[in-house]
């Protein structure tokens, strides 16, 4: 799979950055923010276009978060 990405920090957090709509399993999203064998990453950001635009954010581990204020700031 194919995956075009930013990355960004935002306050000492760094974050994969996608448009969505983009599927992914947990162990996905743990080997792509892997420091030492993926991009390395906080986390995983996808930004879908639409009105209004919707952030969905996952944690390192895998596990999906509310929200992340660091994150916020990137994408904005």
């Amino acid at each position: 799979m194919k995956l075009e990405f930013t990355k960004m920090q935002g306050w000492g957090n760094d974050f994969v950055i996608a448009e969505g709509p983009v599927e992914l399993s947990a162990a996905q999203i743990r080997n792509l923010c892997d420091r030492r064998f993926g991009v390395g990453s906080d986390g995983l950001l996808v930004v879908t276009p639409g009105s209004p635009v919707q952030m969905d954010y996952w944690n390192a581990d895998g596990g999906r978060a509310e929200m992340c204020g660091n994150g916020f700031r990137c994408v904005a």
